[in-house]
């Protein structure tokens, strides 16, 4: 699957970024496997978890509930005092308000996975680099 050339790391950070294309960024320095290891595996089961914490990620998308003669009843809405105005312009009151504790956790790991994959790509396609001059 890969030959046997030097890759610019440049160009394999930037494959890293695009989605499906960065497989093919780790099986360029035949680290396929180990990008399933360490990165792909880990981030699907964390996500998994996650949402069976969440709650299904298109719950928010389900008709509403219908009587027995099949007419739909939109959900009530609540009285004034139980909606919460914001009470703040400032950013942090914006983003502690408007979102949940489980997307910030989702956001940290997207994040922290990113990062540590182009950790990877760097270190492996020097390494990749390296093997690929002492061979010659």
């Amino acid at each position: 699957m890969s030959v046997n050339k030097k890759v610019q790391i440049g160009w394999q950070v930037i494959f890293t970024l695009i989605p499906f294309v960065n497989f093919w960024a780790f099986a360029r320095i035949r680290k396929f496997k180990q990008f399933l290891l360490y990165l792909f595996l880990p981030q699907l089961v964390i996500n998994i978890v996650l949402w069976m914490v969440k709650g299904f990620p298109f719950s928010g998308i389900l008709p509403h509930p219908t009587d027995e003669n099949g007419l739909t009843y939109p959900k009530p809405p609540l009285p004034s005092y139980m909606v919460s105005e914001p009470h703040s312009e400032e950013i942090f009151d914006f983003l502690f308000n408007n979102f949940t504790v489980f997307d910030r956790i989702t956001d940290v790991m997207m994040i922290s996975f990113i990062l540590f994959s182009i950790y990877l790509i760097i270190r492996w396609s020097k390494q990749w680099n390296k093997k690929l001059e002492n061979e010659n």
